[in-house]
Formats: structure tokens, C-alpha cells, sequence
């Protein structure tokens, strides 16, 4: 059985407060003897200046300060417009940006597909219309979109012309559609492949084989 000496000694609460350093004391007294406003004042320039402070360190980073930049909102295709739907402005540090980044939104459309997250730079795009989206080998042919199926901007496709037998013939290979509007599917086939195209489209005798992107 425990006996009253043999508990356990706690430390003793009473005696004399902490000696603190007399600046210290002075300040903590003042700080008492604040209104709660002052002291919420006091609370609230502290904060904003570690927010500051948090900030200029962003600004100041290995990679340089933060400037805009347009990236891509989601995986877009082949002459996909560059409007405010499509794309998302941001911030990215300095050094990392490439130089012929686009800043600003603007009527424009793009030459290749890219990913949701790409930079979007002045490579990527080309001037409004069908032949921005156009290489230097190609041609852009418009066929009713009555004789296709569904196809969106950016599908990869074989064109194929239908004889009169009932027999067809690839008149171009793994070509891709640059546009779509309410009557056409603007089509990028190679210059020599063209006319072949143009004519079957005109006689209502052409259509398509989807091809995996």
C-alpha cells in the first residue's frame, strides 16, 4: 500500500512568474495593455506581410517572375479556332517560356493537335481560313458533307471514289479533315491528289473510310 510520501512530486505552480528580458517584458506589456482593434490590426499588417514577403519570393525565383501565357484547355485538333473556350490564360516563370509564346487570345487557328496543358506558341498557329491550316504541299478540297459521315475537325480519313461497277479506288491515303462547317468538310490532300478529289466530290461520287487517329 502507497503511503502519502511515496506519491509522486509534482512541481509547484506558486512562487515567482518568469524574469523575462526587460525588452521583452516591455513589449508583452504593451501588447496587454493594446485594445483588442489594435491588436487585430497588429495581427492582420503581420499577415499581409508574410504574404508579401511569400510573393516576392515567387517573383524572384531561379526560374524568373511570373508572366501570361495561353495554354491549351483540352486536347484540341487540327484548325480548332483559338477562342476563349478553347484556351485558358495563366502564369508561368520567365525562363521557362518560350519565346514566341502567344499572350492573348486572337483569331486564329491551329496548324497541328495538341494536348490540354501545351504553351501555345506562334508555331502552332496559322491565319484564320482553311489555308492557314494548310502545309505547303497541300490543298484543301471542300466535299458536301452529305456524302461523308460525321466527322470532326481533325479525323483521319481515306478518300475513296466510287465507279460506276460498284468498284472504288483510293484517290488519297490517310489525309485529314482541317474543317467543318454547316455544308462542308474542308479536307487537306496533296496537291497532286486534288483535282481527283474535287471531281469525285462533284459527282457525288466519293466517300470515306475512318481511319484510327
Amino acid at each position: 500500500m502507497r503511503t502519502r510520501s511515496d506519491a509522486p512530486v509534482l512541481p509547484r505552480l506558486d512562487g515567482a512568474p518568469v524574469v523575462l528580458p526587460r525588452p521583452l517584458d516591455a513589449l508583452s506589456e504593451q501588447w496587454f495593455r493594446a485594445g483588442p482593434r489594435l491588436r487585430l490590426a497588429v495581427v492582420v499588417v503581420l499577415l499581409i506581410g508574410a504574404l508579401g514577403a511569400f510573393l516576392a519570393r515567387l517573383s524572384t525565383s531561379p526560374w524568373g517572375g511570373p508572366v501570361p501565357v495561353l495554354v491549351a484547355g483540352d486536347d484540341l485538333a487540327v484548325g480548332s479556332e483559338l477562342a476563349d473556350a478553347a484556351v485558358r490564360a495563366t502564369d508561368w516563370p520567365a525562363d521557362l517560356v518560350p519565346g514566341d509564346a502567344v499572350r492573348t487570345p486572337r483569331d486564329a487557328r491551329l496548324t497541328i493537335a495538341v494536348p490540354a496543358g501545351t504553351v501555345l506558341t506562334e508555331r502552332h498557329l496559322a491565319s484564320t481560313g482553311v489555308a492557314g491550316a494548310l502545309a505547303d504541299t497541300q490543298a484543301g478540297v471542300a466535299v458536301p458533307r452529305e456524302l461523308l459521315p460525321e466527322l470532326p475537325a481533325g479525323a483521319h480519313i481515306d478518300l475513296v471514289g466510287a465507279a460506276h461497277d460498284g468498284s472504288g479506288s483510293v484517290l488519297a491515303a490517310e489525309v485529314e479533315v482541317v474543317r467543318v462547317d454547316e455544308a462542308r468538310v474542308w479536307i487537306a490532300v496533296g496537291r497532286d491528289e486534288a483535282a481527283a478529289v474535287a471531281g469525285a466530290a462533284a459527282s457525288g461520287q466519293l466517300t470515306a473510310v475512318v481511319l484510327p487517329p
